[in-house]
């Protein structure tokens, strides 16, 4: 490939894909909230843990032990689902359509808002003292 199709397939081609399929746009945008969501916990966590619940400099980066257990429960699961479903489904099918990779995305990013309404219901309980 050449530098001019590398620097157009890098560059253009996902704006290209974003403007022409609304699913695609809506995918994207979804992501981008969730990563924002995600990097804007690391802010916050030190305001709440410290601020809001007194706890120290040490104790409050415990609330940072919530991701990597995440991560540790996640991948598992994933690499579970990969080889029983997803590797079985290709030897007997071959390539699947597109929004087939979907399928785990759409059971899991239900899980960003329910913890977001945890996270917040907590904290309103602590800040106001109602339930």
């Amino acid at each position: 490939m050449s530098a001019k199709q590398i620097t157009f397939d890098a560059l253009v081609k996902p704006w290209e894909m974003n403007a022409l399929d609304p699913a695609i746009l809506f995918s994207t945008v979804y992501v981008a909230l969730c990563y924002a969501i995600f990097y804007t916990f690391f802010e916050v966590f030190p305001l709440v843990f410290q601020g809001t619940y007194g706890f120290s400099l040490g104790v409050s980066a415990l609330a940072f032990i919530s991701f990597p257990l995440g991560l540790m429960i996640a991948i598992p699961i994933q690499l579970l689902h990969f080889a029983y479903v997803v590797e079985p489904y290709l030897t007997k099918h071959g390539n699947p359509a597109p929004e087939f990779w979907l399928r785990v995305a759409l059971v899991v990013n239900f899980l960003a808002p329910i913890e977001l309404f945890i996270f917040g219901k907590y904290l309103h309980v602590r800040l106001t003292g109602h339930r």
